[in-house]
């Protein structure tokens, strides 16, 4: 099967790519922690793509799963389960029955609730469980130091659930240094302070340090380690007694997706050149993107040229999406060039989060097709398309 054979719309998600990536990864976190390598490790939020679970097995230490529908996928893509961390927001106490029963390597709590279920549920299955609690930051993630020094301070009253860490995220696409240490030193601090006064230290800190990748026609796509360069480098100068786990998703994942969309219609309306693809805001999303007020890498099928490589006097296109709605606008004075309708445009950078951000259902469009490209260089289909008009009525 080649790349224009490919039903469209539909997503292409490249495990040569994502090899390549996290393999180079892994080869800085080693040069750059040397000894102390084994005490820096990665976590997959699969959240980011779910459909590259399988391929990020043999490059992470575990994953961040949260809610039971992932959970779900994980049982089905046959990973060993004691490789996930059970998180999320909403724990219901049946969904963290389930992981403790499914044997999940830790279940974090973002909450007085959410331990109060872990040390019930550990008990009424005679199981030991390992739990790390999150921090917050101020937002609805976590729970607020006060409590966190509550529950640390009668954890020996649940001789079923260890506690065993700290977990602390604050937000995505960070760009600087100075942010990540500012929160690492925090947790430092909270840390040292709950040795003092409840003799309690960590054997792990699982940190979302939400690294920033390059999405637009104006981001640098030079070096996109510099910044994970200067993380590992700072955690070793620190040298925690305990482990650290990065975890990550978007900076993981999100160069090694392409998202091809056929031309349905091309016009000229009030001095506009204005495109009209088969997909849409419905599925695809960027971070960071609104109302189109930024430009993704966007290449003509055949053509060999992005958009940012061509010409400043190339015809300028307005791309909107197949939805009746002004919302669906993909993409402002886009340079293509000799557009025409059946031709297809491929988004580049769309590995993390599009395929289950977008508004899927509106319109009762069909959900996209989706294709994996293996070591061979050979497109598979791994989900056919879906009519979403049976949700809807």
């Amino acid at each position: 099967m080649r790349i224009d054979e490919l039903k469209t719309p539909c997503f292409i998600f490249d495990e040569r790519i994502l090899s390549n990536r996290m393999e180079n990864l892994l080869q800085l976190k080693k040069s750059l922690a040397k000894e102390a390598d084994s005490k820096i490790n990665l976590c997959y939020a699969i959240k980011a793509n779910s459909f590259i679970i399988k391929c990020m097995d043999k490059y992470v230490h575990a994953f961040e799963v949260c809610s039971w529908g992932e959970l779900d996928i994980c049982k089905k893509t046959g990973i060993d389960l004691s490789k996930v961390v059970l998180s999320g927001v909403n724990k219901e106490e049946e969904y963290v029955a389930d992981g403790i029963s499914s044997g999940v390597g830790i279940i974090t709590a973002e909450s007085a609730l959410h331990y109060e279920y872990i040390c019930r549920q550990a008990k009424l299955q005679n199981k030991q469980v390992k739990t790390i609690l999150r921090l917050s930051n101020g937002a609805q993630f976590g729970m607020d130091a006060s409590v966190f020094e509550e529950i640390i301070a009668n954890r020996n009253s649940n001789s079923n659930v260890e506690i065993i860490g700290i977990h602390y995220f604050t937000g995505t696409a960070k760009k600087k240094i100075e942010k990540l240490k500012k929160e690492i030193d925090k947790i430092e601090e909270f840390v040292n302070l709950l040795d003092k006064k409840y003799g309690w230290k960590p054997q792990l800190f699982e940190y979302g340090p939400g690294l920033t990748v390059p999405y637009f026609t104006d981001d640098n796509f030079e070096n996109q380690f510099s910044l994970f360069e200067e993380l590992v480098s700072y955690l070793v100068e620190k040298d925690f007694s305990y482990d650290t786990t990065l975890e990550m998703g978007r900076f993981f994942s999100a160069s090694i997706g392409s998202y091809i969309t056929k031309v349905a219609d091309v016009k000229f309306n009030d001095g506009v050149n204005v495109c009209i693809i088969d997909g849409g805001k419905n599925q695809l999303s960027y971070y960071g993107q609104n109302m189109a007020l930024k430009t993704p890498i966007i290449e003509k099928l055949g053509s060999g040229k992005t958009n940012n490589q061509l010409s400043a006097d190339t015809t300028k296109w307005m791309i909107f999406g197949s939805l009746c709605s002004f919302n669906d606008i993909i993409a402002r004075d886009v340079p293509i060039e000799d557009l025409k309708v059946g031709d297809k445009l491929i988004f580049k950078e769309v590995g993390a989060y599009s395929i289950t951000e977008g508004i899927a259902l509106f319109l009762s469009r069909r959900l996209p097709s989706v294709y994996s490209v293996g070591q061979d260089g050979e497109y598979k289909l791994v989900r056919d398309e879906i009519e979403s008009s049976q949700f809807n009525f």
